[in-house]
């Protein structure tokens, strides 16, 4: 038929890049989910930190505590990025009325 795909990869196959990228993940024991979970947890502990910001020592004795915070914007952001692989994204839908058909929105919610 004309216009249709045929050969290829079959619909949701993964490319040869990301089953490379998951088998190097694999080998290195990263569970991408879990590391998200964690950091969007802030659970420094469980990414390896011992706490949630590290002490710089100068070379006068003083010491200035500087830090590996994760805001809550870097947390949303990764929140959001995680759900990009969980969850399909969605199209946005394109609706045509059929000619002389009339559509009304009113919104009910205003006081009148």
């Amino acid at each position: 038929m004309k216009g249709q795909k045929t050969g290829g990869r079959q619909k949701g196959t993964k490319n040869k890049d990301v089953l490379q990228i998951e088998e190097r993940l694999k080998d290195l024991d990263i569970d991408i989910i879990e590391y998200y979970g964690h950091f969007i947890k802030a659970d420094w502990k469980a990414l390896g930190y011992i706490n949630e910001t590290y002490i710089k020592e100068s070379s006068g004795g003083e010491s200035t505590t500087l830090g590996y915070t994760i805001t809550p914007e870097m947390r949303l952001k990764a929140l959001t990025d995680l759900a990009g692989y969980v969850y399909a994204k969605k199209k946005a839908l394109e609706m045509t009325a059929p000619e002389g058909l009339k559509i009304v929105i009113e919104d009910y919610t205003a006081k009148k």
